[in-house]
Order: C-alpha cells, then structure tokens, then sequence
C-alpha cells in the first residue's frame, strides 16, 4: 500500500465517520430504514474510543500523550460496552422468545461508543474552562471536567438509547424505556465510583 492510498483509506473512513455522526444525531423518528451498516457502527466506535480515549486521559487524567496506556484503556471501555450490552440483552429478552441480540448490541455499540466521545470532548472543554477559572481567581474546580464527562454521557445515553433500540427492531416502547433506565442507571453508578471510589 503507497501512501496514496493509505490516505484514501483514511479520507474514506473519516468520512463515513463524520457521516454516520451526522446522521446519529439528526435522525429523530427511530424510523428502522435509517438504519446505519453494521460495519459503520464498528468502525465508528473504534474511532469514537481512540479520540475518547485521548481527551479523557488527557484532560480528565492529566496525563501526557506519552503516558496513555491505549490498549489498556480500549480493552477496558470495549469490555464495559459489551457488558452493557449483554444487559441490555438480557433486559429485552425477559418474558419472550427468540429476541435478536442484535438490537441491543446494535444499540449499544451506536450510542455508548459517540456519548463517551462527546462527554470526553465536554469534559476537554471543562479542563479549558477550569484552566480560565484557576487563572481568574475562582477557587478550585477540580471535578468539574470528570462530572461534565458523566452528565455528557448521561444526557446521550438518555436522549437516544431507546430510538437506537426502535431503530434495531424493538417496538415495544415500556422494554425500550426500561432498558434505557436500567444502562443510564449503570453508567452513572460506574462512574461515580470511578470518580468517588476508593
């Protein structure tokens, strides 16, 4: 492969990327036909926990670039996804037959992966703001950016698990609600004890 077209390659999936994006959050109806390709998804996903990665690390952390440990931090985001995901699973499958794992897994992967980008992204914006404040003389902030990264997440996650949900087939809106309680209320309880733990 010459560098050109590595850099096709790139081009390509950043736009499918910006694409999908887009269309994440411009849709509003759950209308099944919008309905982004598995593969996009996936590879949304990677690029969500690469740039999620660095922003979290980077300014909820405080690390340098050198000192982010990247495979371990995607091992253990991927993990969590996917557990969220078993859940979610399992929540839509209570009391019938036969449900596809696919809609949770499809909701899962298309949801988790953008509301930990942009609460990672809020949380930078946070750190920039915690910066001006501490400059200006306003007393510590320091949780500000690791809180802003949770409530981020937690607003996605409320806003548009369900519709992903509707989109990959479930059409009964008390087992999407639920589902989206029973993953919002798991996210904000990780987190919290990542924050407030010992």
């Amino acid at each position: 492969m010459n560098i050109f077209d590595a850099l096709g390659f790139v081009k390509e999936y950043a736009q499918n990327f910006a694409g999908n994006i887009s269309t994440f959050f411009s849709r509003y109806d759950g209308d099944p036909e919008n309905k982004i390709s598995a593969d996009n998804v996936m590879a949304s996903a990677i690029i969500c926990l690469v740039i999620g990665v660095t922003f979290q690390d980077r300014f909820i952390s405080g690390k340098g670039f050198e000192d982010i440990i990247w495979f371990d931090r995607a091992i253990t985001q991927i993990i969590f996804w996917f557990t969220l995901a078993l859940l979610a699973s399992f929540l839509l499958m209570i009391g019938r037959k036969n449900v596809p794992r696919e809609q949770a897994f499809y909701a899962a992967f298309q949801v988790l992966p953008i509301s930990f980008m942009c609460g990672a992204y809020g949380a930078s914006l946070a750190h920039f703001f915690l910066f001006l404040s501490d400059w200006a003389g306003a007393g510590p902030l320091t949780g500000l950016p690791a809180l802003t990264h949770v409530a981020v997440q937690l607003v996605i996650v409320a806003l548009f698990f369900a519709r992903e949900l509707k989109i990959a087939g479930e059409q009964n809106r008390l087992r999407r609600m639920v589902t989206t309680f029973v993953i919002f209320s798991a996210i904000l309880i990780v987190d919290l004890v990542v924050i407030y733990g010992p």
